[in-house]
């Protein structure tokens, strides 16, 4: 089954694509990551990234949040379609915000940090942002981060907390 999913992700047509989207989420993530993560990083088609989204999120509740944000931060330019399905999420009791939160404040994933900085600068603006003291703390830490991208998404997230 694997194989036949690796494929269809690999695929031309990009409903065969969604199609894959939507089955892979089911599958032990430890053997599906690379096949979600291709998904949600479809730049070809939002409709497939939009599917993989709501899938693993459907799926795998908050714990498929990570990878969602590891995503975002390997490719920021192609995220709307991520953060969308993330605040679409919300609407599923999904809790979408906290577990940004958490994710920000405990993980050392590069990409995951990106990923988490530009989905609170997206969010937080629209208000009832869970930002406890330690995640505020680690925004402003963030903002002395030798990464460029990350200083300013980390400058951008603090604003928007602010809000």
């Amino acid at each position: 089954m694997l194989a036949e999913l690796e494929r269809m992700s690999l695929s031309a047509d990009w409903v065969e694509r969604v199609h894959a989207a939507r089955l892979v989420s089911r599958l032990d993530p430890a053997t599906s990551e690379t096949i979600v993560t291709r998904l949600l990083m479809d730049s070809e088609s939002v409709p497939v990234a939009e599917a993989m989204v709501t899938a693993l999120l459907n799926v795998r509740r908050e714990a498929g949040i990570p990878l969602v944000l590891r995503a975002l931060g390997q490719r920021r330019a192609t995220g709307q379609p991520l953060l969308e399905g993330l605040m679409n999420s919300e609407l599923d009791d999904v809790d979408v915000r906290g577990t940004i939160v958490d994710v920000l404040v405990a993980t050392k994933d590069r990409d995951e940090i990106t990923g988490a900085l530009a989905a609170i600068a997206w969010l937080a603006p629209g208000g009832n942002f869970p930002a406890s003291a330690a995640a505020v703390l680690r925004v402003i830490e963030l903002t002395d981060d030798p990464d460029e991208t990350i200083r300013l998404l980390a400058a951008e997230a603090l604003t928007a907390l602010a809000c």
